[in-house]
């Protein structure tokens, strides 16, 4: 056998057809291969992440709720409260919470005249309302859901028993009266189906401020059944 054909037989052995080259090709298909699922799940995720945002918001929606204020005694009520009673020489108390003789009782706001006290209680709720003066609960239909909350005056009942108490004790003649107002700012609310004078809207608490019995004169000293007052209030 030739000296040539004797070298070249080794190299045509040791390099054979496919054996030994670069593998650049298949790295390359699974780098896009990758790149491919990783935009996927990305898409996915901002698809659940989109929908859960947009269920929250629906669910929010659906809920009545108080709106946004730092307490009671930042609203509208209290502030209209004030306005009508300061000129006159009357206090108002906010978020009170008081105990007499082993029993508690609570107001949005408490006004102080020379008429007696007056207990206030805020509805906050958007709605339509119905119910009774005496039943342990008020349905209330919120965009086209209906839900049920405490009676007010249920509480503001309990609450005047024991300021009464409280005025009797001391010696000193005063009526107590209560009252619970809507107020939901710009959106709209029905009273009509509770049939209950002591329950108003904002807008109707001027002229139901207005009557006789507030302006009528007692002898209530102010300051004095307003010391007695925050004698048995209790930190909110």
């Amino acid at each position: 056998m030739p000296p040539d054909l004797v070298y070249c037989l080794p190299v045509t052995f040791l390099l054979p057809q496919g054996k030994g080259l670069p593998r650049s090709s298949k790295r390359e298909e699974m780098r896009v291969n990758y790149s491919e699922n990783l935009g996927t799940l990305v898409l996915l995720l901002a698809g659940v992440v989109a929908i859960v945002a947009v269920a929250a918001v629906a669910v929010w929606r659906l809920f009545p709720h108080k709106g946004k204020k730092s307490g009671s005694k930042h609203s509208r009520i209290a502030r209209a409260l004030k306005n009508w009673a300061i000129p006159r020489g009357f206090k108002v108390l906010d978020d009170v919470k008081l105990v007499v003789e082993g029993r508690s009782g609570w107001a949005d706001h408490l006004v102080v005249g020379h008429f007696g006290v007056l207990l206030a209680y805020e509805l906050t709720v958007a709605g339509e309302y119905y119910g009774a003066p005496d039943d342990p609960k008020w349905r209330v239909k919120s965009r086209e859901t209906w839900y049920t909350i405490e009676n007010p005056l249920l509480h503001a009942s309990r609450c005047v028993g024991r300021v009464r108490t409280l005025l009797h004790d001391a010696g000193i003649r005063g009526e107590v009266y209560r009252v619970a107002v809507a107020d939901t700012s710009k959106v709209s609310t029905y009273l009509e189906g509770l049939k209950c004078p002591e329950a108003i809207t904002y807008d109707q608490l001027r002229d139901f401020l207005s009557k006789s019995r507030f302006e009528e004169d007692l002898g209530v000293d102010v300051a004095k059944v307003t010391a007695l007052i925050q004698s048995v209030q209790q930190d909110v």
